[in-house]
């Protein structure tokens, strides 16, 4: 029987373990959005989508994108393979909206429309990624694969800080790399 874990880690970073499979998660990093005992939810950072950019997402929502100080050409992240519809915009708190939660002091989300509409006039956050889509791990699911006395999970996470450079200033691989060596840190910090 696993021992579960105490510590919930919303707004932080959920870094792939490097022996995880070779599956859509891997080399992922992710952004806790909620944790609890009976639910998780991240929003994946480093899979950008190629063929969809957050222009189109507001073109399709009726937004007018004309002005010249729009700042909606940013590629689409894939955050997950649930309600890939709905698009969730991580930003530093230093802009809010109706539905904003901040998570840390350097990372806020929001999910509405007035986000989009103050990106698509020039205005907004200093920076944001916006993710379709999110992932999540019920009845403690997340909770076992960060346990690592759990020898029957398949994949293993480590967990980093979100903080404007970990989260906005690099993608792909190279966010995943600073992901474990943050990770590393973290870990080291707690055997001293």
């Amino acid at each position: 029987m696993s021992t579960q874990l105490s510590n919930f880690y919303s707004g932080q970073l959920l870094v792939a373990n490097p022996n995880n499979p070779r599956d859509e998660l891997s080399k992922s990093v992710s952004l806790i959005v909620s944790h609890n005992r009976h639910l998780a939810l991240a929003l994946q950072l480093n899979n950008s989508l190629v063929h969809m950019t957050l222009h189109e997402v507001a073109e399709n929502t009726g937004l007018d994108t004309s002005s010249s100080a729009s700042r909606l050409g940013v590629p689409l992240y894939y955050g997950g393979v649930h309600n890939i519809h709905r698009v969730q915009i991580i930003h530093t708190p230093d802009w809010r909206g109706p539905t904003t939660t901040v998570l840390n002091k350097e990372i806020a989300i929001t999910s509405d429309l007035s986000i989009l509409q103050a990106l698509s006039q020039g205005y907004g956050p200093k920076l944001f990624r916006a993710c379709a889509g999110y992932w999540s791990w019920e009845d403690g699911k997340l909770d076992n694969q960060l346990d690592n006395s759990n020898q029957d999970e398949t994949h293993r996470w480590e967990i980093a800080d979100a903080n404007i450079e970990t989260v906005f200033k690099i993608d792909s691989d190279q966010q995943w790399q600073l992901g474990l060596i943050n990770a590393a840190h973290i870990t080291t910090a707690q055997w001293l």
